[in-house]
């Protein structure tokens, strides 16, 4: 799946190609140079062995001054001969004609200060084996390098992507720094840093390209620290090698120890590089089987082709092929050989990434071939066109002394054919293309297409009827199968949907149970039952193609033959099978999305019915706040789900007296809410017949609901009249939180609480419960509330708590009896900023006032 690549990988990415990009043309002239001397450089008049700067051959221009095999160079030019650099200098900047002053000495100790007089090469490699070089070390790094380019900048966000386009830069490499003349100083340091980290990151990515592409490998799931062992080791010898190559080119006294250093290093390195070669092997051969899609093994097996024929080759000539005394470089034939095959490398690499569905190898084989073919057949015809026109029209008109009016006329035609058919030829050629495009791609053309446009459709289309006639079309014209018949199921059968070509009964069925695996033609099937005969029969069927789901077996498709009589090929039955799969994806998601259009239909009517029911139960709750002297009286719900099973209420007796209740039905929901309206009834029938005893109305209240409800089901509740003329408050608790009165003083404030009574109602059958009398005092506050008001909660499960819904109504001490209620709710949003509550918030508030 394309995700989003971050700006600092487009800032990464860009920054190697520039590098790589100036690594390879740097290169490229620096070995064009020195095969065709453009310089004219100096050739070196002896040659040196770095490990103690001894002379091991010399030219006749140093041995004329002197110098001879076994002396030990210590200065060139005045300076010492501290490195390589120092002796590639004279490659760099020196021409022939003029000195270079050499101070050295014998064996024996004996010091040599002489000048010699600089020559120019001896000789220089011959055009082809000019040819051969460039080919080598500038063509095909250069190819592989933008093939790399294509690769990165087409899929920047796949992680398999970037190890390609490492293992593409990796030819960089063939090209020795050494070669590099035109680039001394800083360049050529930076030169060898790249050239050694190309080295070390070129298998470290094939290694991790194996184990993660198309997917994890499974000998990394079980040995994921091979990759790491490997990777990092690998790197340790690379820092190794930026220790040694500084010795060895810069101060060979800086690095002790160095010759014997580096031969270890470059032993190990060399077993590390090796080593990832079979490990990468290990990994794709094994994903050839274990991959989890079909796609996926397509691509493994053309990246396993490629790997064999490209790697392998270039192993069998460079590796093998030496140990029985071939020598290949001397041969140009087989240089050209190993190249062209190594090219099948990088780009089955580029394939497997770029296309968006990989064809078998056999295909793209046969493809290839055919394609490969007609082109050079064209090409072919062209040429000896060419040479036929030139040969027998043209020449000979120049070598005859008598030349007849018809000669010169038939010369000027035969010419201007060949400049008609050169001038002509972009043209001509270009139709050519899309001829043999159209004739040798058709196949490949067509699969895509197909599967592309419906994949496409298939998440556009709602109707299953709009979806098989665009599958059933499209097969139709790509394959020209005039014949189709689709069966959808229906149930326990399969039931005829739509025919094309075929005049078919409108009720045809066939048992659901008929077994078709996968898509096959009749001829297939050897054993196949009755039902599966006959519908063969009816529909003249030659291929049945099953229409799978995730889940099951959406329906089928039959197909008859084709217009043309031609067999269904093995690659007619991959396409129909990749296309029956979709098509049955295809209807899956439109039964599945009919199917949440009607959940989604019935949602919006429960959500409307819950609506109507909270509207309801607004309704219970007092629409009129009795008005009282000497008293203030507010309250306020707020359901947790729209519904719920907080209560409270305020009742206004015939004798004077305020009832004043407040309850918590257990659960959530309809339910709760149902139990609260029958609470809500039976508490206002009691206490209107006997308002006067609490207790026994608190004990008949309990019995009716124990008998009226769910054994599960209970509620805490408290009941409360208050008599404004005394202010006497008589009240009963059956298991609720207690209520609270609050007198706010000029020293303080103090605490009441409203415990008494008994256990919660509806739980037990037979229960009593004790009533209390409280005489309150102006300026009194009476605080009903519900555990949602005290236990809100924060995103972190932090409780309100009591003291803070105290300390929120004690700042509105001196405001209406509506305002603290607004208080209390404010802080508590405040306090749980936002966090999603579970439980009903209730708050039911009297204040007692002076009479007025």
């Amino acid at each position: 799946m394309k995700t989003k690549t971050s700006p600092t990988a487009y800032v990464l990415l860009f920054l190697l190609i520039a590098i790589t990009l100036a690594y390879q043309l740097a290169g490229s002239v620096s070995q064009i140079d020195s095969l065709f001397d453009l310089r004219k450089h100096a050739r070196h008049p002896f040659e040196l062995d770095f490990n103690n700067f001894a002379i091991s051959q010399v030219y006749p221009e140093a041995q004329t001054a002197g110098i001879a095999k076994g002396d030990v160079v210590d200065e060139l030019d005045g300076r010492a001969l501290s490195g390589v650099y120092r002796w590639r200098e004279i490659t760099w900047y020196e021409h022939s004609g003029e000195v270079l002053r050499v101070k050295a000495h014998t064996q024996g100790g004996k010091t040599k200060d002489t000048n010699i007089l600089l020559q120019r090469p001896s000789s220089r490699p011959s055009f082809a084996e000019s040819a051969v070089i460039i080919f080598l070390r500038i063509v095909i790094p250069f190819f592989c390098l933008l093939l790399g380019y294509w690769v990165v900048l087409a899929r920047p966000w796949d992680r398999n992507a970037w190890f390609i386009f490492v293992l593409l830069a990796f030819p960089q490499s063939f090209s020795a720094v050494s070669s590099a003349i035109w680039w001394p100083g800083w360049w050529l340091t930076l030169r060898v840093v790249w050239h050694l980290t190309l080295e070390a990151a070129g298998p470290i990515a094939l290694l991790w390209f194996g184990f993660y592409f198309p997917e994890r490998s499974r000998f990394d799931f079980r040995f994921p620290w091979v990759k790491w062992v490997i990777s990092v080791s690998i790197l340790l010898c690379l820092a190794t090698a930026f220790w040694t190559d500084y010795g060895e080119w810069y101060d060979r006294a800086a690095v002790p120890w160095r010759s014997q250093v580096d031969l270890v290093n470059s032993y190990v390195w060399s077993t590390l590089t090796v080593c990832c070669l079979p490990f990468y092997a290990l990994a794709v051969i094994d994903k050839l089987r274990s991959a989890s899609t079909a796609d996926a093994r397509r691509r493994m097996r053309v990246l396993t082709a490629g790997s064999a024929v490209g790697i392998g080759s270039a192993l069998v000539i460079w590796t093998i092929l030496p140990y029985f005394g071939v020598e290949p470089e001397k041969l140009q034939w087989l240089v050209y050989t190993s190249a062209l095959l190594f090219l099948t490398f990088p780009l089955s690499l580029a394939y497997v990434i770029i296309v968006q569905r990989a064809l078998d190898v056999r295909i793209l084989l046969r493809i290839g071939t055919k394609y490969a073919l007609a082109r050079t057949t064209l090409l072919i015809i062209e040429f000896v066109l060419a040479i036929v026109l030139i040969y027998y029209f043209i020449v000979p008109v120049f070598g005859r002394e008598h030349k007849h009016v018809w000669d010169v006329l038939l010369s000027l035609a035969a010419f201007t054919v060949l400049i008609w058919l050169f001038a002509l030829r972009g043209s001509v050629s270009s139709r050519l293309q899309n001829w043999l495009d159209r004739k040798f791609f058709r196949e490949a053309y067509n699969a895509e297409l197909l599967l592309t446009e419906l994949a496409e459709q298939a998440r556009r289309y709602k109707e299953p009827q709009t979806l098989l006639n665009t599958v059933a079309s499209r097969i139709s014209e790509a394959l020209h199968v005039p014949q189709i018949a689709v069966f959808l199921r229906n149930g326990e059968r399969f039931q005829l949907q739509q025919a094309i070509g075929l005049n078919l009964p409108a009720h045809i069925e066939i048992p659901a149970n008929l077994a078709v695996p996968r898509a096959g033609t009749r001829n297939g099937h050897s054993e196949i039952s009755k039902p599966a005969q006959q519908l063969l029969t009816e529909t003249n069927a030659e291929v049945v193609l099953p229409l799978q789901g995730r889940e099951r077996l959406m329906g089928l498709m039959t197909l008859g033959p084709k217009q043309s009589e031609e067999a269904y090929s093995a690659s007619d039955l991959r396409l129909l099978g990749s296309v029956g799969t979709q098509t049955g994806l295809g209807l899956e998601i439109t039964e599945l999305a009919n199917s949440l259009a009607e959940e989604a239909a019935q949602r919006q009517r429960i959500v409307r019915e819950l609506e109507i029911a909270r509207e309801v139960q607004q309704r219970l709750f007092p629409q009129q706040i009795p008005v009282r002297d000497g008293i203030d009286l507010a309250g306020y719900c707020r359901p947790a789900l729209g519904v719920g099973g907080d209560y409270y209420d305020m009742i206004d007796f015939e004798d004077g007296r305020l009832g004043l209740a407040i309850g918590d039905v257990s659960g959530k929901g309809i339910s709760a809410a149902l139990l609260m309206a029958s609470l809500r009834a039976s508490l206002r029938g009691m206490a209107t017949d006997n308002p006067g005893h609490l207790a026994p109305l608190m004990k008949k209240l309990n019995r009716l609901v124990y008998e009226s409800s769910a054994a599960n089901r209970y509620a805490t509740f408290f009941f409360a009249t208050y008599q404004p003329q005394t202010r006497e408050l008589r009240y009963v608790n059956a298991g609720h939180n207690p209520p609270i009165v609050l007198r706010c003083s000029g020293q303080g404030r103090e605490v009441l609480r409203l415990e008494a009574g008994g256990p919660v109602i509806g739980l037990l059958r037979d229960l009593a419960y004790t009533e209390q009398t409280l005489r309150l005092q102006a300026g009194d506050i009476l605080i009903g509330y519900t555990d949602g008001i005290s236990e809100a909660m924060t995103t972190e499960d932090e409780e309100w708590g009591e003291e803070r819904m105290l300390g929120a109504a004690e700042t509105a001490c001196n405001k209406p009896a509506s305002e603290i209620i607004g208080r209390i709710f404010a802080a508590a949003d405040d306090f749980t900023a936002g966090a999603t509550q579970h439980d009903d918030m209730t708050l039911l508030v009297m204040k007692v006032t002076a009479p007025r």
